[in-house]
């Protein structure tokens, strides 16, 4: 066979081993993070998978490029030559832990606080001490995050009056509306003037609501 021929059907058979197919490679990558090794979540060796393929391959594509009439054999060698550098770079860093303060924060910037505390809801009631401690603790949580109150339809005691007092005036610079309608509903006269001195002081942002 003439020998222009031979390299012809040379030409025909050669085979181009350069670029792999990055998608399949990530996926082998992801697969030595969490099943082979089970070092890593799934998410962090998703993310450090598709680093560690975007430097690699971009290493070895410039080296091939160097040389463009090879068959990518020496661009492979150097790809997999630096992909198990950055591997065990890796899985000797192990997961990524997080700081607890940093951790905490992003749950509490994640999660919604409620605004609005209201126990008007239900029959027109009575608020004596022992309830009166119960239902007004989510306003002593530190860090709370109200700034609307509803106690309409809830009628204070004195003694109730008291314990709402020192707790409404911790929170009085974040409130933005106070509703106490209705708040010394079917009291005698003199308790109601006795609640309502109680309530008075307390420097309120905004007027209270009918009463």
């Amino acid at each position: 066979m003439p020998l222009n021929e031979l390299n012809s059907q040379r030409r025909l058979f050669s085979i181009k081993l350069w670029p792999p197919n990055q998608i399949t490679s990530q996926m082998l990558l992801v697969s030595i993070f969490t099943q082979k090794y089970g070092s890593l979540s799934k998410e962090e060796a998703e993310e450090n998978a598709k680093r560690v393929e975007d430097v690699v391959f971009a290493t070895a594509n410039e080296h091939y490029e160097k040389e463009p009439d090879g068959d990518g054999s020496s661009a492979v060698q150097l790809y997999a030559k630096e992909c198990s550098k950055l591997i065990l770079e890796v899985l000797k860093r192990g997961p990524t832990i997080r700081d607890e303060k940093e951790v905490l924060a992003s749950d509490k910037v994640s999660a919604p606080r409620d605004t609005v505390f209201d126990i008007s809801k239900g029959a027109r009631s009575f608020i004596e001490v022992k309830e009166a401690e119960e239902i007004l603790k989510p306003l002593k949580e530190p860090g709370n995050c109200y700034t609307k109150i509803s106690f309409s339809n809830r009628s204070f005691g004195p003694e109730g009056a008291r314990v709402a007092e020192p707790i409404l005036a911790s929170i009085k610079d974040q409130l933005k509306e106070v509703d106490l309608s209705d708040f010394i509903a079917g009291r005698p006269e003199a308790e109601a003037f006795e609640v309502m001195n109680i309530f008075s002081p307390l420097p309120w942002k905004v007027a209270f609501s009918s009463l």
